[in-house]
C-alpha cells in the first residue's frame, strides 16, 4: 500500500497555516510532540541549572548539554536505517518509554533531595537516547501520514513544535525553578512525557483507520501498492543512508551546514546559564525567559514558512538562518546586560526556526519516499557533533572564560558558512 503522503489532499484545516493538521492521525502526533518538546527543553534548562549549582564550573553545565546529545550521531544514524523498514509507531514508543522512566526515577531522588552531579549526566543521556531515536524516526512518519502536498507544511509546523515547545518549556524551567527548585520542574516534565506517551499511543490506531478509508475509496481512487524492498543488513542501511545523503547535492550541503552550526554555533546554549549567573548577576527566572525568547522568534519563523508554503528558495532560506542565529550569537557573546540580550536572542530564534523548518523540508523532499528515514539518519549525524562542540566551548570557557569562547566558535562557523554558501550550487538552488 502506498504511503498516505501519496493519497489525495485531505480538506483545510484552521485555513493554510494548520492545514496539514487537518490529517488527524498527525494532529494527535502533533500535540504529542508539543508535549514531548516543552519537557525536553524543561529539562535541559532545570539539569543545566542544576549542575551549576551543584559544581560552580563552566565545563561540568556544557558537558550536560554533550551528554544530552551524544547518542544522536550513530544512534540516531541507526534509528533512520530502522525507520525505514520496522514500524515507526513502536520505535517511538520504545524510545519514549526509556526517556519516561529515566525522568521519574531521577524525579524522585530529586524529591528525596539525594541527587548528584554524575546522576545529572545519566538522565541528560537516556533522554540524548530517546531524542536520537526520535529526530528522525519522526520526521519519517509524518511522511507517511500527510499528503505530499501538506508536505512543507507539515514540516513546518513540526519544527513549530519543536520551537514552541523550547519557548514554553524554557519559560516554564525560569518559573518552576524560582518557585520550587529542580524537583517541582521535574514533576512537571514528567506528567508532561506521560500524557505525550499516551497521545503516541493512539496514533497507530489513527493512521490505520485513515488507511482504511483510503482503501474503500473506489478502484479508481486508491492508492498504488508499494514496492517491497529486499531484507538487508543494518551496516548496509546506514551505508545507504549515508552515501544517499553525500550523493544528493541539496542534502549535502544540508549536511554540511547542520554540521557547522551543531558543533560551532547551537553550543552557545550550553553556556547560558553562565551567562546569566556569572556574566549579568541574574538568576533561574532570566534565564528562562532569555532561552524562551529564541524560542518566541523561531516559532514566528515557523509559522510564517508554514503559511507560505513555500516551493522554492528553500536552500537559500536554511543559509540565511544559519546567518542570522550566527550573527545573533556572536552579538550575545558581547552584550554587556542581559535586557539587551532579549530582543537579540529573539531574532536569533528567526533564523533558527528558518534553519530548523528547512533542514528537514530539504532532506525529506529530495530524496526517494522509501530512503527519507536513512537520510534523516545522516543529519542525525551531523546533529551528534553537538557533544563535541559543547565540551569543547566548556573546556575554553574554564580558560578564556564565556563570552570569549563563543565569540571564537561562532566566530568559525560563521566563516565556514560563508565557504558552504560560495561552494554549494545545489544547496543554494533548492
Amino acid at each position: 500500500m502506498r504511503a498516505p503522503a501519496e493519497l489525495p489532499p485531505r480538506p483545510r484545516f484552521g485555513g493554510r497555516t494548520f492545514a496539514s493538521l487537518g490529517v488527524p492521525s498527525w494532529r494527535l502526533l502533533w500535540w504529542a510532540g508539543h508535549l514531548w518538546n516543552t519537557a525536553l527543553w524543561l529539562d535541559l534548562i532545570a539539569l543545566g541549572w542544576l549542575a551549576l549549582e551543584l559544581t560552580d564550573s563552566p565545563l561540568a553545565v556544557s558537558l550536560v548539554g554533550a551528554a544530552r546529545m551524544a547518542p544522536m550521531g550513530l544512534i540516531g544514524l541507526i534509528a533512520g536505517a530502522q525507520a525505514d523498514r520496522l514500524p515507526k509507531q513502536r520505535i517511538l514508543l520504545a524510545a519514549q518509554t526509556l526517556n519516561l522512566v529515566a525522568a521519574a526515577s531521577f524525579a524522585l531522588l530529586l524529591v528525596a533531595g539525594r541527587e548528584q552531579i554524575w546522576q545529572l549526566y545519566v538522565v541528560s543521556l537516556a533522554a540524548g537516547v530517546a531524542w536520537a531515536v526520535d529526530f528522525p524516526v519522526r520526521r519519517a512518519y509524518i511522511r507517511e501520514l500527510v499528503p505530499d502536498s501538506l508536505a512543507v507544511n507539515a514540516m513546518s509546523l513540526d519544527a513549530g513544535s519543536l520551537v514552541g515547545g523550547s519557548m514554553v518549556g524554557r519559560w516554564l524551567a525560569g518559573l518552576l525553578l524560582l518557585a520550587g527548585g529542580a524537583a517541582a520542574a521535574y514533576v512537571v516534565l514528567v506528567a508532561f512525557y506521560a500524557v505525550g506517551w499516551v497521545m503516541l499511543r493512539a496514533v497507530g490506531g489513527r493512521a490505520r483507520s485513515e488507511a482504511s478509508a483510503a482503501w474503500a475509496a473506489p478502484p479508481a481512487e486508491r492508492p498504488a501498492a508499494a514496492p517491497r524492498e529486499a531484507p538487508t543488513r543494518l551496516v548496509d542501511d546506514v551505508r545507504e543512508g549515508l552515501r544517499v545523503a553525500w550523493a544528493t547535492p541539496a542534502v549535502r550541503g544540508v549536511l554540511i551546514g547542520s554540521t557547522i552550526m551543531n558543533l560551532l554555533v547551537f553550543p552557545y546554549q550550553q553556556l547560558l546559564p553562565v551567562f546569566v549567573r556569572d556574566e549579568w548577576g541574574q538568576g533561574p527566572f532570566v534565564l528562562g525567559l532569555l532561552g524562551g525568547m529564541d524560542g518566541l522568534g523561531a516559532l514566528l519563523a515557523t509559522g510564517a514558512i508554514a503559511t507560505a508554503a513555500i516551493a522554492r528558495g528553500r536552500g537559500p532560506l536554511f543559509l540565511a538562518g544559519s546567518f542570522l542565529v550566527t550573527a545573533c550569537v556572536l552579538a550575545v557573546a558581547l552584550a554587556p546586560s542581559w535586557l539587551l540580550a532579549v530582543p537579540i536572542l529573539l531574532i536569533a530564534g528567526l533564523g533558527r526556526g528558518s534553519f530548523a523548518s528547512m533542514q528537514w523540508t530539504v532532506t525529506t523532499t529530495a530524496v526517494p519516499g522509501h530512503l527519507r528515514g536513512r537520510a534523516m539518519g545522516a543529519i542525525s549525524l551531523a546533529i551528534g557533533t553537538v557533544p563535541l562542540g559543547a565540551a569543547s566551548l566548556g573546556v575554553i570557557a574554564e580558560l578564556l572564560g564565556a563570552p570569549a569562547a563563543v565569540l571564537l566558535t561562532a566566530g568559525t562557523g560563521g566563516l565556514l558558512v560563508v565557504a558552504l554558501l560560495l561552494r554549494s550550487p545545489g544547496l543554494r538552488g533548492a
